[in-house]
């Protein structure tokens, strides 16, 4: 039997990452086990989503500071997946990239992922 990843789990853990109770690292370990994993389901295609972007928290430059704006994603109400897609795009690009890029250059677990396109 699969076990079932609600809003309410992804809330929970983010406010316990924005509370400075966990680091980027365990979330990124919570949900890498959940995303990836054989055993586990959604709730809805919006949690679907949440969740896929804490699994690429490295990649993405996802910090602490993006708590509110996931918060916000997970109020959108079930069936409204587009609405969420629209609301992140909109919100990743007001993310200065370069400064966030700079800033966590020296972390070992975003590093990989700081180095800039050209």
């Amino acid at each position: 039997m699969l076990k079932l990843i609600t809003r309410q789990d992804i809330r929970e853990l983010l406010l316990r990452w924005h509370a400075g109770e966990v680091t980027h690292q365990a979330v990124f370990d919570w949900a890498s086990e959940r995303y990836s994993g054989r055993f586990w389901e959604t709730e809805d295609e919006i949690v679907d989503q949440v969740l896929l972007e804490l699994y690429s928290l490295n990649m993405n430059l996802t910090t602490v500071d993006d708590v509110p704006h996931f918060l916000h994603l997970l109020t959108v109400p079930r069936g409204q997946i587009g609405t969420v897609m629209a609301l992140h795009r909109e919100y990743t690009r007001t993310i200065p990239m370069q400064k966030r890029r700079l800033a966590l250059a020296k972390d070992p677990f975003y590093e990989p992922y700081c180095k800039l396109v050209k």
